[in-house]
């Protein structure tokens, strides 16, 4: 960011602990953040094929309360000096 002239540049990281009940509610969710450009890419049979084969994957991490996936974004913040 200093190459662009910001000053007092912070990055904080934040993590959570998202938890879905099942995997159909763990698959919709890839379709609310970055991951859905790439599913959207797939022809129908490639999502059905990788669908099938992600929930099946999925099943094995299924907890008592349901899938958990750890989620972090970066927030950046910084000033342009006038």
């Amino acid at each position: 960011m200093q190459l662009t002239g910001f000053v007092g540049v912070d990055i904080i990281s934040e993590t959570a602990d998202f938890i879905y009940a099942d995997e159909e509610e763990w698959w919709s969710s890839l379709w609310s953040a970055g991951t859905r450009r790439r599913l959207e890419a797939l022809t129908t049979p490639e999502l059905n094929r990788v669908k099938a084969e992600m929930l099946d994957k999925v099943r094995a991490l299924k907890e008592a309360d349901g899938i958990h996936t750890l989620w972090r974004a970066l927030l950046a913040s910084a000033q342009k000096p006038a």
